[in-house]
């Protein structure tokens, strides 16, 4: 693959390249380079082409495809003017350029050998063979002058050649910087602090207390050599590129849908059909069968029956048969003497028969077939839709903010956390609060385990009205956005779901095992017990599946984590731990100076934040289980803290008391700012965007 790489000027192109009537705005931060490709006999320069006309314009990052023409294959782009100002930017553009024009356009790079070509004198590149197309294209050593960059400064004025002489067009660029609120004013300036652009009125109404705004053109300076410039252009480059490999994937799917094969169908169909008449005729003869063991049961009886009629008949029919001979021919006293003996055995059979009557039946055999065919068959079957979950390959690219002048007494905001109210939990029979949940308005919903009920009160500690459950509540989780609870009840290894809108109880159903902590996770439901088992059940209270966590010990306390992951107490081994709903292990902690864990919360930000029954205190750790702080001691009035939980805007940290007294302590959280170079500063920004991607 031989290849030329040059600037171009109008005079120097093939008259056929470009459309006569375009032209080049004169812009003095764009060069144009021009890409010569030698074609070889195996490649297909139309699909080449028609790939490089669909893809996105910007292509490796920094150039911009403005027109691609067919012979021996010439690429007409626009890149920056400082790529030709600093010739390792210029070299890995170029690279970058190639791999991209790679992959677009399906190469098979195998045994080619790429040879890299510069139109300058003094650059000159050893040529490379590329075994794989996963091997970096260029990996020789590049010799290069040192006078390369100032010679071609010196020899080419690049922003007068390109004002006089007309090249292809892309129009006038033309982009207005006014400010969106104060539309008549421009942003003339950068709030380092809130991030964003402003203009004079902004740092008045908004920004008067920002110690750091920086003007517009110190911020923007060499934001050509950015991070954020190459970030955002391969983020564009990037989902361009997602999008259309979705896109045709989508194609390719309304292509076979339409395509689906009706002849294939219609044989299956034919075929289950057969299978049912075949079915049918099982079930016909199966029928026929019964009917002939049932006829030979019922004969059997009827069979036994007689004979039991048959051996009263005979000697009834002897007696008879006697009577009669004597009246006819016999005597009086003859007759008198024969009716007295045949008295006695008469009321014998007499009696035999009234115990026989009773035991015979009438039988008859007949086929009774369903009252509708349509009970028969509901339906001869379905068609089914399989699929299957959609690739994209699209990892989401880092984004970090424009390119600012960081002090080295830059300001930091952490939080801290002072109490606001601290109210006495106190209800006719005494309580027992074993959990807390909050919903979507903010209102505290506490179990109390020795009232059988859920107690509501609002967040500023005033008690509201209750809830009576059919069982002792241990653990409540909030479904937000649905108006409804659902409560842990372990003395009857059941839930109960609680409308939070009317706070009357609703539906129970029993789970499979211990049941004492719940948490929501998305669309699921969490509960766990004392064995080491997460059961999964739906909103609708149906068990799902059943889950062993290993080494899990007690599972005690459960709090959604990210990506279907889970946070559990360990009460045996006194830790920490996040698990996927499969039961995989993320990580574990372990913490010090930390005694029988209680609670386990999150924030906005995904740090978590550990309760010590016994240590009264409570900790806060990043989200991948690492230290952080003590945000709570025994000097904020902890003592015995059981469960906590925030506020949905995470401005308020409600902790319960379970003392002598149980108590809900209400804290306001609020920020303290403190002093750091710019390089903590920075470590740390890169620090939480690589946590944030893994």
């Amino acid at each position: 693959m031989l290849f030329d790489v040059k600037t171009v000027v109008q005079n120097e192109l093939p008259k056929a390249a470009y459309p006569i009537d375009k032209t080049v705005s004169h812009d003095p931060d764009v060069c144009y380079v021009e890409w010569r490709l030698a074609t070889p006999g195996n490649w297909n320069v139309d699909k080449i082409k028609e790939a490089l006309e669909n893809t996105p314009s910007l292509i490796g990052q920094k150039f911009h495809i403005e027109f691609v023409y067919k012979g021996s294959l010439l690429i007409q782009t626009k890149a920056p003017m400082f790529l030709l100002q600093n010739f390792k930017l210029f070299v890995e553009a170029v690279e970058s350029f190639l791999r991209h024009f790679v992959d677009i356009c399906g190469l098979d790079t195998e045994n080619t050998l790429i040879r890299r070509r510069w139109k300058h004198q003094r650059l000159h590149v050893t040529p490379v063979p590329v075994r794989s197309i996963h091997q970096r294209l260029f990996n020789t050593a590049i010799n290069v002058k040192t006078t390369f960059v100032s010679n071609v400064s010196k020899n080419h004025n690049f922003n007068a050649a390109f004002l006089q002489h007309n090249m292809t067009t892309t129009g006038t660029l033309f982009f207005e910087n006014i400010c969106t609120k104060h539309e008549s004013l421009t942003l003339d300036f950068f709030c380092v602090e809130h991030d964003c652009l402003c203009c004079q009125a902004c740092i008045t109404s908004e920004h008067s207390c920002c110690q750091k705004l920086v003007p517009l053109e110190d911020a923007a300076k060499d934001v050509q050599h950015s991070v954020i410039f190459q970030d955002i252009s391969y983020a564009l480059s990037s989902i361009a590129k997602t999008l259309d490999k979705a896109i045709t994937n989508q194609d390719e799917n309304i292509k076979s849908l339409d395509s689906y094969d009706k002849v294939a169908i219609f044989n299956e169909v034919t075929s289950h059909k057969t299978g049912i008449i075949n079915r049918l005729d099982e079930l016909g003869d199966k029928i026929m069968q019964d009917s002939y063991c049932l006829k030979e049961e019922q004969k059997f009886e009827s069979v036994s029956s007689k004979n039991k009629l048959l051996q009263i008949a005979k000697p009834i029919k002897h007696m008879s048969d006697q009577v009669n001979i004597v009246f006819k021919y016999g005597s009086q006293n003859q007759l008198f003497v024969l009716l007295n003996r045949y008295k006695l055995e008469i009321s014998d059979y007499e009696n035999k028969l009234k115990a026989i009557l009773p035991t015979l039946k009438t039988r008859k055999i007949t086929f009774h077939p369903p009252g509708n065919i349509i009970n028969t068959f509901i339906s001869l079957g379905s068609t089914r839709l399989t699929s299957m979950q959609y690739n994209a390959e699209y990892k989401l690219p880092r984004m970090q903010q424009v390119q600012a002048p960081l002090l080295d007494t830059s300001i930091q905001m952490t939080s801290n956390f002072t109490l606001h109210s601290k109210i006495e939990i106190k209800r006719p029979g005494g309580v027992w609060i074993s959990s807390i949940g909050i919903t979507d308005d903010n209102r505290l919903l506490l179990c109390n385990f020795y009232g059988g009920n859920v107690l509501v009160y609002s967040d500023n500690g005033v008690f509201l009205h209750d809830c009576k459950l059919s069982g002792e509540p241990w653990d409540i989780a909030v479904l937000s956005g649905e108006d409804k609870s659902v409560a842990t009840q372990p003395h009857q290894h059941s839930i109960q779901f609680i409308n939070t809108k009317t706070m009357k109880p609703g539906s129970t159903y029993s789970v499979p095992g211990d049941c004492y902590a719940i948490a929501v996770v998305n669309d699921k439901i969490c509960v766990g017990g004392h064995q080491g088992y997460l059961y999964i059940v739906d909103k609708q209270g149906q068990h799902i599946t059943t889950v062993r966590v290993a080494n899990a010990g007690s599972i005690d306390y459960l709090h959604s984590g990210p990506h279907d992951t889970v946070y559990y107490i360990d009460s045996n081994h006194m830790a920490v731990t996040c698990v996927n709903l499969e039961g995989h292990r993320r990580f574990r902690y372990t913490p010090k100076d930390l005694k029988s864990i209680r609670s386990v919360i999150t924030d906005k930000e995904g740090n978590m934040y550990l309760a010590g029954n016994s240590s009264y205190n409570i900790q806060r750790l990043t989200p991948n289980g690492k230290f952080l702080d003590v945000i709570l001691d025994e000097g904020n009035f902890m003592k015995n803290p059981i469960d906590m939980v925030f506020s949905n805007d995470c401005r308020m940290l409600f902790v319960l008391n379970q003392d002598k007294i149980t108590h809900m302590l209400s804290f306001s959280r609020v920020h303290k700012k403190y002093k750091e170079t710019a390089t903590i500063r920075k470590l740390f920004c890169n620090c939480f965007v690589r946590n944030e991607i893994q």
